[in-house]
């Protein structure tokens, strides 16, 4: 039986560009800008980043530069990158 947060992470991979998200984090950290062009609009970046975040899959951190950007990474509780042989 899947336990509740399992089912809570399921439910969001199961979310459009979920998925796409974190096979992009995969490769590199991403700002948000580059989320956007992924997920195809700012809110559902946001709505993404934020549930992808509080299941714990993704961290977010804010650059100290000029405009206080902001990037995401994956989480040790993220799938490892496969190394190719």
């Amino acid at each position: 039986m899947l336990g509740v947060k399992m089912k809570k992470i399921i439910k969001i991979l199961a979310q459009s560009r979920s998925i796409e998200i974190l096979f992009a984090l995969r490769r590199k950290k991403l700002k948000f800008a580059e989320i956007v062009e992924i997920a195809g609009n700012p809110t559902t970046a946001t709505r993404r980043t934020t549930n992808l975040q509080g299941v714990g899959l993704i961290s977010r951190r804010v650059l100290q530069d000029r405009r206080r950007s902001v990037e995401y990474s994956l989480t040790t509780l993220s799938p490892p990158t496969p190394k190719n042989p």
